[in-house]
């Protein structure tokens, strides 16, 4: 037998249940990092996407990597979100925390790697994804760049994070 009490509680743990799932839809739809219940900067996405081992590092570390090494020359930008050709595929993994973002690298030759290094071009872009926790990302595609596109690139990316844009 369900006594008042009960039911009082009953009610406010679903409703406190419902709340939770609803804050945890919205984050996954928004591109929020449900795993830490807040949203990744920019800089935290790029440098979980060029540091994929960022996680595992003690703090210190990870504010000095996020702040300065990985975006010291301005070599990446968030370009929206990732899309693929399947809308409904698409709109079921943004319910399920599925939420990726499209990353552009632009880089020199020896940045790259071996990509850039077998194409013999001076400058690369490749583009990666990487979800709204900063998991997951890897290289999608890559072509190579004149120096003209890549310094404007550069110069771009360096007045969207100081601010000028």
């Amino acid at each position: 037998m369900i006594t008042k009490y009960s039911r009082k509680i009953l009610v406010i743990s679903c409703a406190l249940l419902l709340a939770w799932l609803v804050y945890f839809e919205f984050m996954s739809f928004t591109g929020g990092c449900y795993k830490e219940f807040r949203y990744l900067t920019e800089r935290e996405l790029i440098a979980r996407f060029l540091h994929p081992d960022l996680e595992n590092k003690p703090k210190q570390e990870q504010k000095k990597l996020i702040e300065d090494q990985s975006l010291s020359n301005y070599c990446c930008n968030i370009d929206g979100q990732y899309f693929s050709d399947d809308k409904v595929g698409n709109f079921i993994n943004k319910i399920f925390g599925n939420y990726w973002h499209s990353i552009n690298v632009y880089s020199t030759r020896n940045e790259a790697g071996s990509k850039a290094a077998s194409m013999n071009v001076p400058y690369y872009h490749h583009v990666g994804i990487v979800n709204s926790c900063g998991h997951g990302g890897h290289d999608s595609m890559g072509t190579a760049l004149e120096e003209k596109h890549y310094k404007w690139r550069v110069e771009q990316n360096k007045m969207r994070f100081e601010g000028r844009k």
